[in-house]
């Protein structure tokens, strides 16, 4: 398995359950804190460019390739802004209002 659990700041508080989802990714690497997007046409996750598809936000580093598909995202919890990697195209403001829409809160 190609996860790698360092702990970085991503989460934000308490005051929220952070669930978690073990869900199949689209080939690439990945970051713990990295906001990712649901492709319904190939029912995996990818990296987010269109903030109204979020996901969720990855939870740990990892590598996706042919011995290893799957991962885990958060799916709700409240998260630290400056933990977050986000596409450079996604604002902080698009972030917050489509994140509420799904629990997924940013600080």
């Amino acid at each position: 398995m190609s996860e790698i659990h360092k702990r970085k700041n991503i989460k934000g508080g308490l005051a929220f359950p952070f669930l978690t989802e073990k869900v199949k990714f689209e080939t690439g690497a990945y970051l713990e804190g990295e906001i990712v997007e649901w492709d319904s046409t190939t029912s995996t996750v990818k990296k987010c460019t269109d903030p109204t598809k979020m996901f969720g936000v990855v939870t740990d580093d990892l590598t996706i390739d042919a011995s290893t598909t799957q991962g885990t995202v958060y799916i709700t919890g409240v998260f630290n802004l400056n933990g977050i990697i986000k596409n450079d195209s996604i604002t902080v403001a698009a972030l917050k209002e489509n994140g509420r829409k799904i629990s997924l809160f940013f600080r």
